[in-house]
């Protein structure tokens, strides 16, 4: 699977020998039950490709090949909470102290991390 020059390749489980594999309509050839199974398996994968895909699109957020895996293998990654978004941020800045950011700065955003935001966001 490729996506935006990103290719992850879990999906890759069958080997087939090149007079085996039709490139044009990018099927399993013959009818023997082997080729019957792998363009069925290939079939059913192709589905959930794309209504993933679809899914993600309806999102209307940025996402990678990592993100469309993970939602067809049915493990989407855990949305992130506001407390954990804030923490993520005070350690950022935290690390550009004196590039970016002040300390008395960074020990405001540190004091209304304690109670404040915790209290309202919960």
């Amino acid at each position: 699977m490729i996506w935006r020059g990103s290719i992850d390749d879990r999906f890759h489980v069958l080997r087939l020998k090149p007079n085996q594999w039709d490139a044009q309509k990018q099927k399993a050839k013959g009818s023997s039950e082997l080729s019957q199974n792998i363009n069925e398996l290939i079939s059913t994968q192709r589905s959930k490709c794309i209504s993933s895909f679809n899914e993600l699109i309806k999102r209307d957020v940025a996402f990678s090949i990592q993100d469309l895996v993970l939602l067809i293998k049915g493990e989407e990654k855990p949305e992130i909470g506001w407390l954990e978004l804030f923490d993520k941020h005070l350690e950022h800045m935290k690390s550009r102290v004196g590039v970016d950011y002040s300390s008395s700065t960074v020990r405001r955003y540190m004091s209304s991390r304690l109670i404040p935001v915790a209290i309202f966001i919960r």
